[in-house]
């Protein structure tokens, strides 16, 4: 686990401060990864960006859809669970994110 802190538009990873156009609401570390969600709307639906402990960017998030649908929703919760990271969509829909390559797969829904 590494040393993460946000503030503004800012996430600073051990030490190393990254600054990002847009305003950080809220950001959580899982191994070498930090992903960092954004509120400007400009990145919606994909406003998730994940770095590297030593601020590198790796990806943006997929956007968030199930198979039948055509229009993507932004992320609107970030969180670690047990051993992945999820996101939620405003209507609850979860997703795992691969960490990897920063896709998303439905896992089901919560309130």
């Amino acid at each position: 686990m590494n040393n993460m802190t946000y503030s503004g538009n800012t996430v600073t990873i051990d030490g190393t401060e990254i600054e990002t156009s847009i305003e950080i609401f809220n950001a959580v570390s899982f191994g070498d990864v930090v992903l960092v969600q954004c509120t400007n709307c400009e990145l919606e639906p994909r406003n998730v960006i994940a770095f590297d402990t030593d601020g590198n960017r790796l990806w943006q998030i997929q956007p968030l859809k199930k198979d039948d649908e055509d229009s993507a929703r932004r992320v609107n919760h970030l969180s670690v669970a047990d051993d992945f990271v999820q996101v939620r969509d405003p209507g609850g829909d979860r997703y795992r994110v691969d960490l990897e390559t920063g896709e998303v797969e439905f896992i089901g829904w919560s309130r």
